[in-house]
């Protein structure tokens, strides 16, 4: 996983201190792994510094994290599964058993899926209260090997992704049916959920397309073909409008394609996205290029924009 990882979202009401030190608004914050420490994005989109960070927890954790609750599940170095609400400041270890393969959580943070290979298990963790719980567990269907995609926050729904010599496949696994498999798929292929409705969209490296699906009747549409140049991509998202990017590491690009109508464009990002984490309804943290800046999609508006942000020296901003 990618050292960097969002945590939570923020927003304050205050403005700029004096004698230039930043101080507010606190626009995002995002875990650094590596140390532990929670970074700070202050200001606004294309004027940001960034400030931190701040120690909260255990350094060299793997996991995955949800920006609107500020949540983070994760492992640690011995292996222990927990979740992290920073917002609280509470430790929850779910009965769950721990050194999970592989961990993935909903942009909502509602929903947590936990892949065990050995056991061939995928358990879903849902909320009652301020803790997760058991939500299902699911046995995996097939006999390749596999790996989680996705997690809806709404039902608990997971796109996971069996892969093969032969090929891979994608499958749909929810509370109100048998997990079905969905479609053929190159490996690589890049899968997310589109928030508050019922669909998904997959990224396939394969055929350069991206493709929108139904979670109830399982159609799905191109909405991406492969004349518009698609290579490599690395992460696929949507915002609140429903609007989708794709990340491309190789072009070193973010295209952007409305789900419904399938009119779009790209981006250029000057360092290469690998990722595609929401810190809110319509910003996200695409590419983590050097320790002095990390680029942000920027969806706020009728044209997206990427946009960079730095590190702020120690005099320029209070901590």
């Amino acid at each position: 996983m990618n050292r960097w990882s969002v945590c939570l979202l923020a927003v304050a009401a205050h403005g700029l201190a004096q004698e230039g030190k930043v101080a507010e608004p606190v626009l995002a914050e995002f875990m650094d792994l590596r140390s532990g420490g929670v970074v700070r994005v202050l200001g606004s989109p294309g004027s940001s510094v960034l400030a931190g960070p701040v120690p909260l927890a255990p350094a060299g954790l793997r996991g995955a994290d949800s920006p609107r609750e500020g949540l983070l599940a994760g492992v640690d170095e011995n292996g222990v599964f927990s979740v992290w609400d920073y917002r609280k400041r509470l430790v929850s270890r779910p009965a769950v058993p721990d050194n999970p393969d592989s961990v993935v959580i909903s942009a909502s943070g509602r929903a947590i899926a936990i892949a065990y290979y050995p056991s061939r298990e995928i358990t879903v963790l849902t909320w009652r209260g301020e803790r997760p719980i058991v939500h299902r567990v699911h046995p995996w269907p097939a006999p390749e090997r596999f790996r989680l995609a996705a997690v809806s926050g709404d039902a608990g729904r997971v796109l996971a992704i069996a892969e093969s010599d032969s090929g891979s496949r994608a499958w749909l696994l929810s509370d109100d049916r048998e997990p079905v498999p969905i479609r053929e798929v190159a490996a690589g292929a890049v899968a997310a959920f589109l928030p508050g409705a019922d669909g998904f969209v997959f990224a396939d490296p394969g055929t350069r397309e991206v493709l929108s699906c139904s979670s109830s009747t399982l159609a799905c549409k191109v909405i991406l073909d492969s004349s518009a140049g698609l290579e490599r991509p690395s992460a696929v998202a949507a915002d609140s409008t429903k609007r989708v990017f794709v990340a491309d590491s190789a072009l070193r690009q973010i295209f952007f394609i409305d789900a419904e109508t399938g009119e779009g464009g790209r981006l250029e990002c000057p360092a290469q996205p690998t990722q595609l984490v929401p810190l809110g309804p319509a910003l996200f943290l695409a590419a983590t290029p050097d320790s002095d800046t990390v680029m942000l999609l920027d969806s706020g508006s009728d044209t997206p924009r990427v946009v960079s942000a730095v590190w702020a020296s120690s005099e320029g901003v209070q901590p």
